[in-house]
């Protein structure tokens, strides 16, 4: 009920003055998403833009706002085309505006690098092809998904930084689990299982391995922090899992 009764003045703002909508409609844009109306933020989100096109730093606060409206709602393409955006506009105007904007290219960031995470986690399951070649192209997608992540930690923004680290972490862990589970080829009954299973564990384990490290790191980053962090409580829940 409060939520309706602030929408309800923002709306009353907005409709008496063309001068107060244009900032009270972002304000009213946040207002819809917190009770889930998505396209109503979303419209209020791109008036925003339309009247702040030479702010930067409404720009990019806008634009990001709308690219999570847009991905809420299923539309990816035109989601990923705003995160991109915001992206974009941030390394234009870095000089200016860098301090004030810097979370929401972190979390832009994150957002478009769940592709590169879902090949390099999701395709996993593929399993019909060698033990060698799986390893192969699972630690080249694996690879350029760090990198994304990567490039987030760099910006050293606390929230994302610790959001990367765990996802780098859930993905190498989901790889050694994989390749621990890799059955045994069915052309090649006649090997020992022993040693095959032997070999899963030696390719398979330093992935885990790699998993302890990334968590450890999120949770040494929360006690620097002394923050309660959500993703220090997912990677000590993943610890739990590898003990």
């Amino acid at each position: 009920m409060k939520i309706h009764y602030i929408i309800f003045v923002l709306l009353f703002i907005c409709t008496t003055s063309n001068a107060m909508f244009n900032e009270a409609s972002l304000e009213l844009g946040t207002k819809y998403e917190e009770v889930g109306e998505w396209e109503k933020a979303a419209e209020n989100y791109k008036y925003f833009l339309i009247k702040n096109f030479n702010r930067p730093v409404p720009l990019i606060i806008g634009t990001f706002k709308l690219a999570r409206t847009l991905k809420i709602t299923g539309k990816e393409n035109e989601s990923k085309e705003k995160f991109e955006e915001v992206i974009t506009l941030y390394n234009k105007y870095k000089n200016l505006v860098a301090p004030l904007t810097i979370e929401y290219v972190a979390n832009a960031k994150f957002a478009l690098n769940d592709e590169l995470f879902s090949v390099a986690t999701l395709s996993l399951k593929d399993k019909n092809m060698p033990l060698n070649a799986f390893i192969k192209a699972r630690e080249e997608a694996l690879n350029s998904m760090k990198k994304g992540y990567d490039e987030i930690i760099q910006l050293n923004v606390r929230e994302w930084t610790m959001a990367s680290l765990f996802k780098i972490g859930l993905a190498y862990e989901i790889t050694g689990y994989t390749i621990l589970s890799f059955p045994l080829p069915e052309e090649e009954k006649d090997i020992k299982k022993e040693e095959f299973f032997l070999n899963l564990r030696n390719k398979g384990l330093p992935y885990e391995d790699r998993a302890i490290t990334f968590y450890k790191d999120i949770i040494t980053l929360n006690k620097k922090y002394d923050v309660g962090s959500e993703w220090a409580m997912l990677a000590t829940q993943r610890l739990e899992n590898l003990k």
